[in-house]
């Protein structure tokens, strides 16, 4: 097709043309890893990998991909996040698109701030939700947004921020988009990947029925795999409704027993 041709000829004009590059996975100066804790070689976590009898769960979570080991990780998780229930994705990537296209219907609203990562703005395109982008944690801004917003009934509002942004390294006041969720009845979708294990649990302190949690274990936790964590229903919501979970095959037992360790 033309049109691709077209399309990397123009990358490469701008520089801003990718390519991939091997690395050596044993080499200790790799600057542009994410295992901010060096967890990913922990010889502990590296022996779980080994200590299995299949390299694949060749089959989704609802026929038989999900092991007691999924269930032992998630409760743990639940307890470590102090969130109700806790549903464990194939990535962080597949966890924003798993919950957002699940619970953001075409009829709400979502207000987002205009630096969240790709795979919240894909999940937030692939909803087919109102979105609103408000200036980088500029609240301010995101608070005339929803003033305008003109409710309809049975609709729902999404504000959608990170609690670390890992290309300007800072943070919204958490507090104040606390109060925006209660004043205007609105829920929160924070993506806590780049604060997970470097913040404890998170630097979102507040846990409630309208406060949805995303996370990654490809990062501090040193493993792999994507976390969606919020209240008591919606585990079993998800399940029932995410086609990440229903239709995409689980992770290798390896990789479920090394995010446990």
């Amino acid at each position: 097709m033309e049109w691709t041709k077209t399309y990397i000829k123009k990358r490469q004009n701008l520089n801003l043309y990718r390519s991939l590059k091997t690395v050596n996975i044993d080499d200790n100066k790799n600057f542009g890893s994410n295992d901010y804790l060096a967890l990913s070689k922990h010889p502990e976590v590296v022996k779980e990998l080994s200590n299995v009898k299949s390299a694949g769960s060749c089959s989704s979570r609802l026929i038989s991909g999900n092991y007691e080991e999924y269930e032992i990780l998630e409760n743990k998780l639940a307890n470590y996040l102090n969130f109700e229930s806790c549903v464990y994705y194939s990535s962080g990537f597949m966890a924003n698109l798993g919950l957002i296209t699940a619970l953001v219907r075409r009829s709400d609203i979502v207000v987002s701030d205009k630096f969240v990562h790709a795979s919240l703005i894909e999940a937030i395109k692939l909803s087919g939700a109102k979105n609103y982008r408000f200036k980088h944690n500029d609240l301010n801004h995101c608070e005339l947004f929803l003033k305008k917003i003109k409710r309809k009934e049975n609709q729902n509002i999404f504000i959608i921020v990170e609690s670390l942004y890992s290309m300007q390294g800072d943070s919204p006041d958490l507090n104040q988009i606390l109060e925006l969720i209660k004043k205007y009845d609105a829920y929160l979708i924070v993506d806590e990947a780049h604060a997970l294990g470097v913040y404890g649990p998170g630097i979102l302190e507040t846990r409630n029925d309208r406060i949805f949690m995303t996370a990654t274990a490809s990062k501090a936790l040193g493993s792999y795999g994507g976390i969606v964590a919020g209240p008591k229903w919606l585990k079993g919501f998800l399940i029932n409704s995410s086609k990440n979970i229903v239709y995409n095959t689980s992770l290798p037992l390896g990789i479920i027993k090394a995010s446990t360790k």
